[in-house]
C-alpha cells in the first residue's frame, strides 16, 4: 500500500487483520522507533463508548511488564482511530504454528508460563483481557511472548453489543451474556493450550454458531488424546463449567506442569532460549510426529538364538515330518505329526545342527513371545493342561523315539517353560516325568506285540456288572443283557423244558385297547405313512403338476392334522422342500412350498430354528422382493414375521442374514395396498429393538438408518395416524416408539434424521397425535434437537412456529411434561442464536416465556435466557418486548440474585438503541430504587459482574445516572472501594467519577462525602496503577474545584 502520513507516524505494509480493523507497521518519524498501528474504523465504535476508550488508552500507557505489549497511545483521524503499539518482530504464535507446525508440550508450557505472567499482572491492575488466543499472543526475536489487545482494544465491537471474543476461545458464561470476568480469561487459556498443541482451539471442526452451542451444553471442550497427563489435568483446571470453581493465572503458575517444565529449562534465567531454538524445536517436533506415523511397527526384541533356529529350518521343505518350525511354548504343547513321518531329513538337520552348552548369559525370554491367544494356555482348566500336555509328550516320545533330537535337550528345553496355572507341576516334576518316560523307552520297544497278549491270569468279571431289569420301568426301553438269561440261553437244548415259562417273571396289567383307539392310532399310522410317501414323492423327478398336487395333499393335512408339523424333521422333508423352492420358477408352486413351510414353522421354536441352520432364511427371503406375486410375497411376510417373533435366536439368524434391509422395504410399500406388509416390517423392526442381545441398540439404529429407513418411517407415522382401523393405533405406538429410540442414538444417527421430509412430517402430524404420543414425540424432537448440526433444519421446517402453536393446546394431564419439552427445544433453537430469537418473538413466545417465568415454573430456567437475550437480538425482538411490557421484567429481575447481570445487560443494550424510551421506564421511582437495591444487595460474583454494565448504564443516561447517585447508593459505593480485587475498584472508581462528571453539584459531592482524602489516599497507596490514575486524575479535579464539562440542569 501507499505510504500513509499519521502525524508523527508513516504506515507502512499491513502485518494483520482483525474483524474490526487492520495492524501496520510504523514507523515514528522523530526517533526511528518501529512501532504497531492498529486501526479502527470509528463506525466500528458506538459513538456513546468512543470518549470512554480513549480514555482508556491514556490509562493503560501506564501499564508495563515483559509479558504484555505496551500501548504508546492513540490517534484520532477522520475515520479512524490509530492505537500505538509495540512492535514484535516474530508476530502471533498463530503465524509461527502455521509455518513450522504444532507445538511440543515443553515449548507449550514455556509460553504459557509467560502468558499466565503477563496475565495475573493484567488482573491485579483490574483489566480483563477478553480474548486470549494465540493470535493475540506476540513473539519478540529473543523468544519472550507477549499478551497484545487486552483492555480497549477488544471495546471495538458491534453496535449490538454482543458477545466480545473470538467464538472457539470463549468461555460459557461470555456466551451466556452473563458478563467477561478473571475466570473468563482463564478458560481461553485453556483454549490456546491446545491451539498450540493441536493447531485448532476446541471445536473448530464447527461453524461458529455450533461451535457456540457446544461449549455451553458439553461439560468441558475436547482434550487433546496424545497430551500427557499433567497437561489434561491443567487443562481441566481452565475448563471448569462453573466460573467460580476456575483457579487464577497466579495459582495456575504452580501448576505440575508448568513447574515441572520450569525446573529443566532455563526460562527463567537471564539467559533466555533464543526465536531460533524455539523454531528448531517446533520443526523436531513435527519431524517426529509425521515418523511416529508413517514408520511400520517393527519387532526389535528378536534374540540372536532365534535368528540361528529360523536360519537352520528355513523353508517347509525342510520338515517333513511335520515338526513346527518355532520351538515356543504353544507349539511345544500342541505337538501334531503325520502318521508316515520321514525322520531322514529331521536327523540330517540335526546332525549339522551345532548344539551349544546353554550358559548363564543365555536369555530365552525372546524365544517364548506368544499372543495373547497363546497366554490362554495358562488359563486353562486346573489338571486339564497337566494330563493333556503331558500325554501328548509322551505319545511324542514313544512313536518317534527312534529320530528324535538327543534327549537332554528336550529336557534342557522343557526347564525353561514356566506355565502361569499354580497347580501346574513344577519344571522340576515335568523334568523327572518325562526322564522317566525316557529311560522307560527302551522297554516298551522290546515288548513289541506281545504286550497286547492275554494270558491265563486276565479275569473278565469285571467288565459285566450285576443287573437287573425292572420290567415294569422299562417296559418301552431295549431290554439289557441279564446274566441270569443270558447264561441260559447259553445251555444245551437238553436242559431246556417245555414247561418252562420264560414269561413267568413278567408281571404286567395290559390295558384293554377299546376300538376307538384302536381307529385313532391306525388313522394316525396311515397319515404318517402318507406323510412319508408325499416326502419321497418330492424328491423323485416329477412334474410340475405333480408337484403342485402333491404340495396342496401336504398343505391339506398339516391343516387337518397340525401335530404332523412336528414329523417333518424326522421324516426329513424340510430339505426336500427347500431344494424345489430353490428350483423351481412356478409361481402356484412356489407359494403352496410357502404355505407349507408357514405351516410347518408355525408356533414351533424348534423347527424354526432348525430351518434357520439349513439356511432357510435367505431362500425365503427372496421371494419377499417386489418381483413376485403378491400371494407369494404374503407368504414370505409370515415366514420372516414368524422369525421374528418366536424366538430370539430365530430373530439374530434373521439380522444375521441381512433381514433388515426385507423389513425397510416392507415399509416402503404403499400403505393403503400393502397395508398388512408394512404392519409386518413395523412389527419386525419393533421386535429387533426389543432384542436383549450383545448388540446395543444404537448399531441398529445405524444399519437401519444407512438403508434408507428413516423417510419411510415418517411417512408410516402419517398412513397409520390417517387409518381408521383400530388395529392402527397400536402400530402408529410402535412407530412413535421406534422414533424415540432412534432420537435417543448417537448424534449421527441424528444427523440423519434432522431431514427436511422426516422433521416435517413428525412435525406436522404432532397436533394430531393423541397426548400420549404427542408426548413421546415431543421428546424425540427434543432429542435430535440438542446436536447443533440439527438446529438448522428445524428452523426451516418451522420448528419454532409449530411448536409456539402447541403451547396453546389443551392437555392439562401432560401440561407440565409437554411443556416441559417444548421449552428445551426452545431453548436449543434460540439459545445465542439472533435470528432464531427474532422468528421466536414473531410467533407469539414472548407471553409464553412471561408466563412461567410469573408463575415461578421450573420451566423460568429455560424461559428466563431466551428472553435476557432478545434484547440484544435487534429492534424487532425489542419491539415484541415492549408490546409485552419486557423493560420491566427486566428491572424486576435485578434483584434475582442468578439473573441481575444478565437483566442488567439487556436493560443496557436497550439504552443505546432506544435511549429516552428506555429513560422513561428506568427514571420511574419504584425502577430507580430496584436499580438501587440490586447494587447494594449483590454479592460476590454478581456484584462484580454488575458493575461494568451499571457503569455504561450511568455514562450513557445523564437522568439514570443522578437518579440512582442517591446517599444510600453512594455510601455503598465507598464502602465498596476497600474491595481486595483491583478489577472491582477501578470499576467502583470509574462509577464514581461518572457520578461526578454528571452532578448537578461536584463541590457539594466532594464536601458532603468526604472524597478528597478518600481519592488522594487511593492515588499514593493503591496496588493498582490504573486505580492510582483514575484517582489521580479525579483528585486533580477536585483541586480545581471544576468540573471538565459543565452539565445544564
Amino acid at each position: 500500500m501507499a505510504s500513509t502520513l499519521i502525524r508523527d507516524y508513516q504506515l507502512g505494509d499491513r502485518i494483520g487483520k482483525g474483524a474490526f480493523g487492520s495492524v501496520y507497521r510504523g514507523l515514528n518519524l522523530h526517533n526511528g522507533e518501529v512501532v504497531a498501528i492498529k486501526q479502527i474504523k470509528l463506525t466500528n465504535i458506538p459513538s456513546t463508548e468512543l470518549d470512554v476508550i480513549m480514555m482508556e488508552i491514556d490509562l493503560l500507557k501506564k501499564l508495563k511488564h515483559q509479558n504484555i505489549v505496551k500501548y504508546g497511545g492513540f490517534i484520532k483521524t477522520e475515520d479512524h482511530l490509530n492505537i500505538i503499539l509495540e512492535y514484535c518482530e516474530n508476530g502471533s504464535l498463530k503465524t509461527i504454528s502455521k509455518r513450522f507446525g504444532k507445538f511440543p508440550e515443553n515449548l507449550v508450557a514455556v509460553y504459557v508460563t509467560q502468558v499466565l505472567e503477563g496475565l495475573f499482572y493484567l488482573h491485579e491492575q483490574g483489566v480483563i483481557h477478553r480474548d486470549i488466543k494465540c493470535a493475540n499472543i506476540l513473539s519478540t526475536k529473543d523468544g519472550k511472548v507477549k499478551l497484545a489487545d487486552f483492555g480497549v482494544a477488544t471495546i471495538a465491537h458491534r453496535k449490538d453489543s454482543s458477545v466480545v471474543g473470538s467464538p472457539y476461545w470463549m468461555a460459557p458464561e461470555v456466551i451466556e451474556l452473563s458478563g467477561a470476568t478473571t475466570a473468563s480469561d482463564i478458560w481461553s487459556v485453556g483454549c490456546t493450550v491446545v491451539e498450540m498443541l493441536e493447531g485448532d482451539p476446541p471445536y473448530y471442526s464447527l461453524s461458529p454458531m455450533p461451535a457456540l452451542f457446544r461449549i455451553v451444553q458439553d461439560e468441558h471442550p475436547p482434550l487433546p488424546e496424545g497430551a500427557s497427563s499433567g497437561v489434561k489435568d491443567f487443562l481441566m483446571q481452565c475448563f471448569q463449567k462453573d466460573q467460580n470453581l476456575r483457579v487464577s493465572a497466579k495459582k495456575l503458575l504452580k501448576h505440575p506442569w508448568i513447574q515441572s517444565v520450569l525446573k529443566r529449562s532455563v526460562f527463567r534465567s537471564q539467559v533466555s532460549s533464543k526465536f531460533d531454538e524455539d523454531v528448531r524445536s517446533v520443526q523436531l517436533w513435527n519431524a517426529a510426529l509425521k515418523e511416529t506415523y508413517s514408520s511400520p511397527r517393527v519387532n526389535m526384541n528378536s534374540s540372536e538364538r532365534r535368528k540361528k533356529f529360523a536360519a537352520t529350518y528355513r523353508s517347509p521343505e525342510d520338515m517333513d515330518g511335520g515338526i513346527p518350525t518355532r520351538p515356543n511354548a504353544e507349539k511345544l504343547f500342541n505337538l501334531t505329526f503325520s502318521p508316515y513321518p520321514s525322520p531322514a531329513p529331521i536327523k540330517a538337520k540335526l546332525a549339522s545342527t551345532s548344539i551349544e552348552p546353554e550358559t548363564d548369559e543365555d536369555i530365552w525370554d525372546d524365544d517364548f513371545i506368544v499372543s495373547d491367544s497363546d497366554l490362554s494356555l495358562s488359563r486353562m482348566k486346573k489338571g486339564g493342561l497337566q494330563e493333556e500336555s503331558c500325554i501328548r509328550v509322551e505319545t511324542y516320545i514313544e512313536e518317534f523315539d527312534e529320530y528324535s533330537p538327543p534327549d537332554e535337550i528336550i529336557v534342557g528345553k522343557l526347564e525353561t517353560i514356566r506355565l502361569a496355572d499354580q497347580d501346574m507341576p513344577s519344571n522340576g516334576a515335568l523334568q523327572r516325568r518325562l526322564q522317566a518316560n525316557l529311560l522307560d523307552v527302551d522297554s516298551r520297544k522290546s515288548r513289541g506285540i506281545s504286550q497286547y497278549m492275554e494270558t491265563e491270569e486276565d479275569d473278565y468279571s469285571d467288565l459285566f456288572g450285576k443287573s437287573h431289569i425292572d420290567v415294569e420301568a422299562t417296559t418301552f426301553q431295549t431290554l439289557q443283557l441279564n446274566p441270569e438269561y443270558g447264561f441260559k440261553s447259553m445251555l444245551t437244548d437238553e436242559c431246556e423244558s417245555d414247561s418252562d415259562d420264560p414269561f413267568a417273571n413278567i408281571d404286567e396289567d395290559f390295558e384293554e385297547m377299546d376300538l376307538e383307539a384302536n381307529m385313532a392310532k391306525d388313522k394316525l399310522a396311515r397319515i404318517c405313512n402318507e406323510i412319508t410317501e408325499l416326502i419321497k414323492e418330492l424328491q423323485s423327478d416329477k412334474s410340475e403338476e405333480e408337484v403342485s398336487e402333491i404340495c396342496s395333499r401336504m398343505i391339506g393335512i398339516l391343516i387337518d392334522h397340525p401335530e404332523m408339523r412336528s414329523k417333518f424333521i424326522s421324516y426329513h422333508g424340510i430339505i426336500p422342500i427347500m431344494e424345489i423352492l430353490q428350483a423351481s420358477t412356478k409361481e402356484s408352486i412356489v407359494g403352496k412350498l410357502l404355505q407349507i413351510i408357514n405351516q410347518i414353522i408355525y408356533n414351533n421354536k424348534e423347527i424354526q430354528e432348525y430351518l434357520c441352520l439349513v439356511g432357510g432364511i435367505p431362500v425365503v427371503m427372496d421371494f419377499a422382493s417386489r418381483k413376485y406375486h403378491r400371494n407369494i410375497r404374503i407368504e414370505a411376510a409370515y415366514f420372516i414375521k414368524q422369525m421374528c417373533h418366536t424366538s430370539t435366536l430365530t430373530l439374530q439368524m434373521f439380522i444375521s442374514c441381512r433381514g433388515l434391509r426385507v423389513l425397510v422395504d416392507f415399509l416402503e410399500e404403499d400403505y393403503r395396498v400393502e397395508k398388512e406388509l408394512v404392519w409386518i416390517g413395523i412389527n419386525g423392526i419393533s421386535s429387533i429393538f426389543e432384542l436383549n442381545g450383545p448388540t446395543p441398540k444404537n448399531d441398529f439404529c445405524h444399519l437401519f438408518a444407512k438403508s434408507g429407513f428413516l423417510e419411510p418411517l415418517a411417512n408410516v407415522l402419517h398412513h397409520t395416524l390417517m387409518d381408521d382401523d383400530p388395529l392402527a393405533l397400536k402400530y402408529l405406538t410402535k412407530v412413535a416408539n421406534i422414533f424415540l429410540i432412534f432420537s435417543q442414538a448417537d448424534n449421527n444417527i441424528r444427523e440423519l434424521m434432522a431431514t427436511r421430509h422426516v422433521l416435517k412430517r413428525i412435525l406436522n402430524e404432532l397436533m394430531n397425535l393423541p397426548p400420549d404420543l404427542f408426548l413421546k414425540m415431543l421428546k424425540c424432537v427434543k432429542n435430535i434437537s440438542m446436536n447443533s448440526s440439527t438446529l438448522e433444519t428445524l428452523q426451516k421446517v418451522n420448528a419454532i412456529q409449530i411448536l409456539t402453536a402447541c403451547l396453546d393446546r389443551s392437555a392439562s394431564i401432560y401440561f407440565t411434561e409437554t411443556s416441559n419439552q417444548i421449552l428445551n427445544v426452545m431453548f436449543n433453537l434460540c439459545h445465542i442464536n439472533k435470528n432464531r430469537q427474532e422468528i421466536a418473538a414473531g410467533s407469539g413466545l414472548i407471553p409464553h416465556l412471561q408466563h412461567f417465568v410469573e408463575m415461578n415454573s421450573p420451566m423460568r430456567q429455560f424461559a428466563l435466557p431466551i428472553l435476557c437475550q432478545m434484547a440484544h437480538a435487534g429492534r424487532i425482538c425489542r419491539y415484541a418486548l415492549q408490546r409485552h411490557n419486557g423493560l420491566q421484567l427486566y428491572i424486576s429481575l435485578l434483584l434475582d440474585p442468578y439473573w441481575q447481570v444478565n437483566a442488567m445487560e439487556a436493560i443496557l443494550v436497550w439504552v443505546q438503541d432506544e435511549p429516552t424510551a428506555v429513560e422513561a421506564v428506568l427514571l420511574l421511582p419504584d425502577n430507580i430504587r430496584t436499580i438501587i437495591k440490586a447494587f447494594i444487595y449483590a454479592k460476590n460474583n454478581s456484584f462484580i459482574n454488575l458493575l461494568e454494565p451499571l457503569h455504561k448504564l450511568m455514562r450513557l443516561s445523564k437522568p439514570v445516572n443522578r437518579g440512582i447517585a442517591k446517599a444510600n447508593f453512594m455510601e455503598k459505593l465507598l464502602e465498596k472501594l476497600n474491595h481486595p480485587k483491583a478489577s472491582v475498584r477501578l470499576n467502583l472508581l470509574r462509577i464514581l467519577r461518572s457520578v461526578y462528571d454528571y452532578s448537578l453539584s461536584p463541590k457539594g459531592l466532594v464536601s458532603d462525602y468526604s472524597l478528597l482524602p478518600l481519592v488522594d489516599r487511593l492515588s499514593q497507596e493503591d496496588t493498582a496503577v490504573l486505580v492510582r490514575e483514575i484517582a489521580k486524575e479525579m483528585l486533580q479535579q477536585f483541586k480545581e474545584q471544576s468540573v471538565p464539562k459543565r452539565v445544564e440542569q
